[in-house]
Order: C-alpha cells, then sequence, then structure tokens
C-alpha cells in the first residue's frame, strides 16, 4: 500500500509537458512580433513627421526671408528661376533654393522639387512665389506666398 502511494505521489508532481512549452513559447513569439512590428510602425511615422515639420519649418523661413527682403528693396528683377533683389540672387541650385550674395552663399531649404521653385510676377503689382518639396515617400506639399508691392 506504501508503493502504491509513493506512485502516486510521483504520477501528481507538477510540470510542463514539452507539447506545453511549445505552445506558450509560440504564442509569446507571436505577441513579441505584434509589439515589434506597432513600434516599427510607429517610430517610421515619428520620423516622417518630424521631417515633414522640419521641412515645413524651412520653406516657411525661406518664404519669409524673400518676401522681407522683396518688400524692402530699391530694385527687383524676376526671371526665369530667379529672382535677383538689390543684387542678392534667390534662385534654385540642385535640389536647394540657395540666397547668394557678395559674401557668399547661404541655403535657405532643402530637398526641392526641380523647377520647384517659382517667381512670378502678376500684373496688379503682386508677386507670388512657390515651392515644392521634392520628397517622394511623404505627401507632397506645395509652400506659397503672395507679395503686395508697395509702390
Amino acid at each position: 500500500m506504501r508503493r502504491w502511494k509513493q506512485d502516486c505521489r510521483l504520477r501528481n508532481e507538477a510540470g510542463f509537458t514539452l507539447v506545453e512549452l511549445l505552445a506558450s513559447l509560440a504564442v509569446l513569439s507571436l505577441i513579441i512580433g505584434l509589439i515589434g512590428s506597432v513600434t516599427m510602425f510607429g517610430l517610421k511615422q515619428y520620423d516622417q513627421q518630424v521631417y515633414v515639420a522640419e521641412q515645413s519649418n524651412d520653406y516657411a523661413y525661406a518664404l519669409t526671408v524673400l518676401s522681407k527682403e522683396v518688400r524692402s528693396a530699391e530694385e527687383v528683377v524676376i526671371s526665369a528661376g530667379s529672382i535677383t533683389v538689390d543684387g542678392v540672387v534667390f534662385a534654385q541650385s540642385g535640389s536647394q533654393l540657395v540666397k547668394t550674395t557678395q559674401s557668399g552663399k547661404e541655403i535657405l531649404a532643402d530637398n526641392v522639387k526641380t523647377g520647384g521653385f517659382q517667381v512670378v510676377e502678376n500684373t496688379d503689382k503682386t508677386i507670388g512665389i512657390t515651392l515644392e518639396n521634392a520628397q517622394t515617400d511623404v505627401k507632397q506639399k506645395m509652400y506659397e506666398t503672395t507679395i503686395y508691392l508697395r509702390r
């Protein structure tokens, strides 16, 4: 009788079988995979939003500088793809909008689409300026301003 009780005690020991262990590892792997993919998606979205915010800030700065220069200028000359304001040239150089002065060049904006910097003189004494981004993995956006001349 004692031996039977010892055998029963050995059979009732708690533990995991190999099948239970493999099943729990499979479920755990799925959960870790889902968490990893959600995290990677979030990081990609974050990077994209940071880029769009930086670009928006750069383009707004470039348009503000250009508007300020034009409004205070004595002479403004508009040609294809560039504008010259009192000897200072604003033009696209590759994928950059560049301000060229006698002392050197200053990059105002990066990733400008080829032909994305346009200056148009309208008949109602306004100048329209357009910047368009060249980045393909973000939504294409066009930045515009209209300068009303007071002369």
